[in-house]
């Protein structure tokens, strides 16, 4: 009996260890990248499982209408503080921090650059791996254009990753160069728009689209870290 025991406490401790060997990336920013409520909508996020490598566990975190300054001001510095070390955080935001419309969302560039700064230093206190990622480039169109609406929150995020030599995943500039290669109609299958706020969020096409372009980025990181969480 105390052999049968002893074989239990050993399989489980075994268990315990090749769990928190596996890597852990955690998906922290707004809607577009989180898991969708309703079913004609998909984050890529969501998406970016498929080109994950086996073994790698997600926790998607982001949420719809979250914006830096909400997921600061709701508890998000204590949330990355329980983070375990050495955990890739995946954060993007910009897309809804331009509003100022909502109080609860709105940043100005100062203020989204301040509390950015906070974030990152709460993440090398804690010894995780911040990977940024600029908002996506917003698929709005005048006379058939493509024009830009987000207003350098997508350029305070350069600037950052720069300055903190962090790893950058431009998703701004990939979905930018996405949208103005289409037209306005060819663009529609990928996005679901909303007048409110000028929001919009991903069809399951929209978000296959995205996930793999980060998957592309990913791979092409000089940080192996970043390059072993996908497939090759």
């Amino acid at each position: 009996m105390k052999r049968i025991t002893l074989l239990s406490i050993l399989a489980s401790f075994t268990l315990s260890v090749c769990f928190a060997a596996k890597p852990n990336v955690w998906l922290i920013g707004d809607g577009s990248m989180a898991v969708a409520e309703e079913s004609y909508v998909c984050g890529w996020g969501e998406a970016l499982n498929e080109h994950l490598a086996k073994g790698v566990i997600v926790h998607n975190e982001a949420k719809k209408g979250m914006s830096l300054k909400s997921f600061v001001d709701n508890g998000g510095v204590k949330q990355l503080q329980k983070l375990p070390a050495k955990a890739v955080v995946l954060l993007q935001f910009g897309g809804n921090d331009l509003n100022d419309l909502s109080p609860e969302q709105y940043s100005s560039l100062d203020a989204f650059v301040r509390r950015f700064q906070t974030i990152v230093k709460t993440a090398r206190e804690n010894k995780l791996q911040l990977v940024l990622c600029t908002p996506l480039a917003r698929p709005y169109y005048h006379e058939g254009r493509w024009i830009d609406r987000l207003g350098g929150y997508d350029d305070a995020v350069r600037r950052l990753a720069k300055l903190y030599h962090l790893p950058l995943l431009d998703l701004e500039e990939q979905t930018r160069e996405w949208w103005m290669s289409m037209s306005e109609v060819e663009a529609s299958i990928y996005y679901i728009d909303s007048v409110e706020n000028e929001a919009f969020l991903l069809t399951e096409e929209g978000a296959k689209k995205v996930a793999e372009m980060a998957a592309n980025m990913m791979r092409n990181q000089k940080d192996s870290k970043i390059k072993k969480l996908v497939k090759k």
